[in-house]
């Protein structure tokens, strides 16, 4: 057990934690399209091929976007 802990790496760890910290909002942005019933399918589309071709940024933008619209109704 001592041999774990003194191998504990906090570089790895990070590296380890950005993956992770990208798909929170690549999942979270998923599921607001999925339940959002404003968007129209050809929109959903759009966002969705967005997603494929440039996940974080493009989920990022649909975050903001929902939430700054949301606001309007």
């Amino acid at each position: 057990m001592e041999k774990l802990v003194n191998d504990f790496s906090f570089v790895l760890f990070f590296w380890q934690i950005i993956p992770i910290a990208m798909v929170i909002p690549f999942v979270w942005a998923c599921v607001l399209l999925i339940k959002n019933q404003r968007e129209t399918s050809i929109s959903k589309a759009v966002w969705v091929a967005a997603f494929f071709f440039v996940p974080i940024v493009s989920s990022l933008f649909y975050i903001i976007n929902f939430y700054v619209n949301r606001r309007k109704y």
